[in-house]
């Protein structure tokens, strides 16, 4: 049953209980809240049982004092299907009576997803995506129409569609852990003609001295910079930090793009950061911070502010700190969109750095 519109409701007897969570069904990493009531003044606490067999078996959730609001975290051992066991005052756990679901709530293994849109140019590689981080976690794919199973093949990192302009294709993945498996991800795609408008690899360059970087408020140092740097063998910007005050605040402008031939455009690019720092997204530029790091795609148009259309979180499962994006310039695109500035924005101090590589931004016609 999941998380119907973000809220269940299981009535049993004499007894409420609801739930939210940001998943449907409640999946590996939703945070759910149950809040269990009762309108029968005897029952006194409620205990949340996992169904094995058709019966329940040990508690998920151990009594429950009635009325109760338990937030909970679904961590990946707790697949099936679930219902409930109220105590009554004076009752103990052999006489105490069973209140079963008709329709029980499931836990699932989250599917994985795209961060691709339906429409991908000719050269564009296909990335898959999931919150998932358990051990033995897997993603098998297939672009033939078929449904995968676990001898598909596996993901491993952002991989060609190999199709040309004008042709279409489906997307089918699915996410498995041991015996478990996710429901089906499906999404279909055209592919489109595409100009690329910049690719950047560094590993020809000697400086960035090809952008514009621009420092802030909380730079004393040149060193807290962007900057040319190596790591893991390959050329790449990183921001890093100084030795005076041990923070970074500075931006990378790729330079301005004339979109107004285009109906869609997409930036494409590799990034790391020291810490994975789940920031909510705001309305303008960087956040202040403390003790972590925030790495931020910004755009604006001619002498306008800078907007933020993408953060590391975005892209990123908590304690993971390294990833691909795909982020669309939807609002950027057609008519008018004659200047439009792209640039990285690294904030963060206490050793906090950030990289990025591998950019590219395409305009699709």
């Amino acid at each position: 049953m999941g998380c119907p519109q973000t809220n269940g409701a299981v009535v049993n007897n004499s007894i409420k209980v609801t739930w939210t969570c940001a998943d449907d069904p409640i999946v590996f990493g939703s945070k759910v809240i149950f809040n269990i009531t009762s309108t029968d003044a005897t029952i006194t606490k409620v205990d949340i049982y996992k169904i094995q067999e058709g019966k329940p078996a040990n508690p998920w959730l151990s009594s429950c004092k009635i009325p109760a609001s338990i937030p909970f975290t679904v961590s990946g051992e707790e697949f099936g299907e679930y219902t409930f066991r109220a105590y009554k005052a004076g009752e103990d756990v052999s006489t105490s009576t069973i209140y079963g679901n008709s329709s029980p709530f499931e836990v699932k293994l989250a599917k994985p997803t795209t961060s691709n849109s339906a429409e991908v140019f000719a050269a564009e590689k296909i990335l898959l995506l999931t919150p998932v981080t358990i051990a033995g976690t897997e993603i098998r794919y297939t672009l033939d129409g078929t449904t995968p199973s676990k001898t598909s093949a596996k993901y491993e990192g952002e991989f060609a569609h190999e199709k040309n302009a004008g042709d279409t294709f489906t997307l089918k993945a699915k996410t498995f852990v041991g015996d478990n498996s996710s429901a089906l991800f499906e999404m279909a795609f055209t592919v489109a003609s595409g100009d690329v408008l910049l690719q950047e690899t560094f590993e020809d360059k000697t400086d960035l001295s090809d952008y514009t970087v621009v420092n802030n408020d909380l730079i004393q140092d040149t060193a807290e910079e962007w900057a040319l740097e190596e790591r893991y063998g390959n050329k790449l910007a990183e921001c890093t930090v100084g030795d005076t005050n041990y923070r970074n605040d500075s931006r990378l402008e790729l330079g301005a793009f004339d979109l107004s031939a285009y109906t869609s455009a997409k930036i494409f690019f590799d990034f790391s950061t020291s810490y994975e720092w789940a920031l909510e997204k705001g309305d303008g530029g960087p956040h202040v911070i403390e003790g972590g790091v925030d790495l931020q795609l910004v755009v604006k148009e001619g002498s306008g502010e800078w907007k933020m259309l993408w953060h590391e979180a975005d892209s990123l499962p908590n304690g993971v700190n390294y990833g691909n994006a795909i982020v669309a310039l939807s609002d950027y695109v057609g008519t008018d969109h004659t200047d439009v500035k792209i640039a990285f924005w690294s904030i963060g101090e206490d050793a906090a750095w950030t990289t990025v590589d591998n950019i590219k931004v395409v305009g699709i016609k």
